[in-house]
C-alpha cells in the first residue's frame, strides 16, 4: 500500500484541497472534488484510476489458484461466451468483476448471478474493450471494461461512461 499512498499523494496535490477518505465497505472516497477513485494493488503492482465517473480498476497477476475458484465467480456458459483461451479467461472475468464491483460501489453482488462479463477476446497488450453488465435486481446496469495483458499481469478497468483516455500502467516496486 506504500505504493498508493505514493501514487495518491503526488496526484492529490496537484488537485489542490482534496482528501481521501475509505467507507467502512473499503471503497474510496475524494472530498473536494467531483471525481471517483479506485484502487487495486497485487504484488509489486499498484494502480490508481481517478475519473469524472463511476470507476473500478484491478490488477492481477496469474495465479494457479483460479481454475480451482472459478465454479464461485462463473458459469460454464459466460466462459463459452467469450473468445479468450480458459486459463485467460478464469483471469480476465474475476478481474473483470472485481473492477465492475469497484465502480458499482453499493456492495452486496453475488459475482456469479449478478455480474455478467460479454464480448471479451483474446487479450493482447493494447487495450481492449468488452462490457459487464450488473443485475443485482430487475434493472441491469452496464459498464464498459477495458482490459490488458502483459505477461502473466491483468488489467481491467470498468467505467459507467465510454472516456477512458490516456490509460497507461508501468510495472514497479516501492
Amino acid at each position: 500500500m506504500l505504493a498508493s499512498r505514493f501514487l495518491l499523494s503526488t496526484y492529490l496535490r496537484e488537485l489542490g484541497q482534496v482528501e481521501l477518505f475509505i467507507e467502512p465497505s473499503g471503497k474510496p472516497i475524494l472530498k473536494g472534488v467531483d471525481q471517483f477513485i479506485s484502487i487495486s494493488h497485487n504484488r509489486d503492482m499498484v494502480a490508481v484510476a481517478i475519473s469524472e465517473t463511476a470507476v473500478g480498476i484491478d490488477v492481477l497477476y496469474r495465479d494457479s489458484r483460479m481454475e480451482h475458484l472459478h465454479s464461485k465467480f462463473t458459469t460454464t456458459s459466460e466462459l463459452s461466451e467469450n473468445d479468450v483461451e480458459r486459463e485467460d479467461a478464469l483471469h480476465l472475468i474475476w478481474s473483470a468483476k472485481e473492477s465492475a464491483f469497484k465502480a458499482y460501489g453499493k456492495g452486496g453482488l453475488d459475482y456469479k448471478r449478478d455480474i455478467l462479463v460479454r464480448n471479451m477476446t483474446a487479450p493482447k497488450s493494447d487495450w481492449q474493450s468488452a462490457e459487464v453488465y450488473i443485475f443485482p435486481e430487475l434493472v441491469s446496469t452496464r459498464y464498459l471494461l477495458y482490459y490488458q495483458k502483459s505477461g502473466d499481469l491483468f488489467v481491467t478497468l470498468a467505467t459507467s461512461k465510454q472516456q477512458a483516455k490516456g490509460i497507461d500502467f508501468q510495472d514497479g516496486s516501492y
